[in-house]
């Protein structure tokens, strides 16, 4: 092994033995190139460093420029190990380019597969039914979870669903949860209407008003927004109290999240048996709770108009806010309240002429005739049971 010494030995010149040092240190690198089994690009890379660092002004140590190269030898041959190890592994032999994009490809295929919604999107999709379903002046229910769908395809930042939209298959599992969660938010509500009229949580319209609002996070409303509120909570309290038979129907059969075909069929979750003749079963689509408001509203609309601001509306509306008082005459005042218009004002324009922009179903179900629904009938002797809360 050659010895560096720091000052020339006796009889050398300073420009000798900066040579020998040069030299001294080339052969290192060569010796700990083989050690790591470096490259020749790697080799030479060294052999740069060491060039530069024998002429840098200050005459570097030769102990401290072969110490930089073995730290530099180090991260090379950690390098080789990996790339030998990546290239040699089971199956990664000898992988092309076209061959790595097949396999990534497959990887993303499969990832689809088990795509799941996030509990943060699931809530979005249940706020955004929630807030359609409490709309005034709507008299479609059961197409609700098209209005959904569209709100989130049109503001897919704003409802955190970047990641599902242009993309068929996450398209159709969004679709299949919202279908889903809009027979939830459907059931909940006729429940929540139910409840109000009989049982231990019957309370009057204003109170009905206010615990809607705060069920489904209805914020700050103006007189004009209370009054449409309360008109159209007052038509589905009176159509419900006025047919038992809709407070009798089971609630809507809620369809799988695991649907997703193109026709958009759902799978009923499993149900026991129920015997003939005891009030259960299944109930058709056509003759479920929401099918028959919405029959009951196409025919309503048929014979008063569109507009809610008609003066056949407003007679009807008088009337039902009319009767909504006679029979809460005994609430306790504690009840909570809603700001409305007293009956003779609150017919006025509060629908407005857009009140309908959800209005009838392209196709309605016309009504079944047992239902009796009558253009003006008082509530009088109540249609909907009162042996206790639904």
């Amino acid at each position: 092994m050659v010895v560096l010494t720091d000052t020339p030995s006796y009889g050398q010149t300073p420009a000798a033995s900066v040579r020998q040092t040069a030299m001294a240190t080339s052969l290192f690198v060569d010796n700990i190139a083989k050690t790591f089994e470096l490259t020749d690009e790697q080799t030479r890379s060294l052999h740069e460093l060491v060039e530069v660092t024998t002429k840098l002004p200050g005459q570097l140590e030769p102990a401290d420029i072969m110490s930089r190269c073995y730290m530099v030898s180090c991260q090379y041959g950690s390098e080789n190990r990996i790339l030998r190890a990546v290239s040699t592994a089971p199956g990664g032999l000898g992988l092309s380019s076209s061959q790595t994009t097949r396999v990534l490809q497959d990887i993303s295929v499969m990832m689809e597969d088990s795509f799941a919604i996030t509990p943060a999107q699931r809530t979005a999709v249940r706020l955004v039914g929630q807030h359609l379903i409490c709309k005034p002046g709507r008299t479609s229910y059961k197409e609700l979870n098209n209005e959904v769908e569209k709100i989130l395809r049109e503001q897919p930042k704003r409802h955190n669903m970047q990641n599902i939209f242009g993309q068929p298959t996450r398209e159709a599992v969004l679709g299949s949860d919202i279908r889903t969660q809009m027979s939830g938010v459907r059931n909940k509500f006729r429940a929540l209407i139910l409840e109000s009229l009989v049982g231990e949580k019957h309370c009057s319209l204003e109170a009905f008003v206010a615990r809607c609002c705060k069920k489904y996070s209805i914020g700050l409303l103006s007189n004009m927004q209370a009054q449409s509120l309360s008109m159209h909570l007052s038509l589905l309290r009176r159509v419900t109290w006025e047919n038992k038979n809709l407070s009798e129907l089971p609630n809507e059969v809620e369809t799988t999240a695991a649907t997703a075909n193109a026709d958009e069929e759902m799978i009923e979750r499993p149900r026991k048996r129920q015997k003939k003749g005891r009030g259960g079963g299944r109930v058709s689509q056509e003759d479920d709770f929401w099918a028959q408001i919405e029959a009951w509203f196409a025919k309503q609309l048929d014979l008063r108009g569109k507009d809610f601001s008609s003066p056949l509306w407003k007679e009807y509306i008088r009337e039902t806010l009319n009767l909504e008082q006679e029979r809460f005459k005994s609430t306790p005042s504690s009840q909570p309240a809603n700001p409305m218009l007293e009956p003779q004002d609150s017919s006025s324009d509060a629908f407005g002429s857009s009140s309908t922009a959800s209005s009838r179903p392209s196709s309605p179900i016309p009504p079944v005739e047992h239902n009796n629904l009558s253009d003006n009938r008082p509530l009088g002797k109540p249609g909907v049971t009162t042996r206790g809360p639904c």
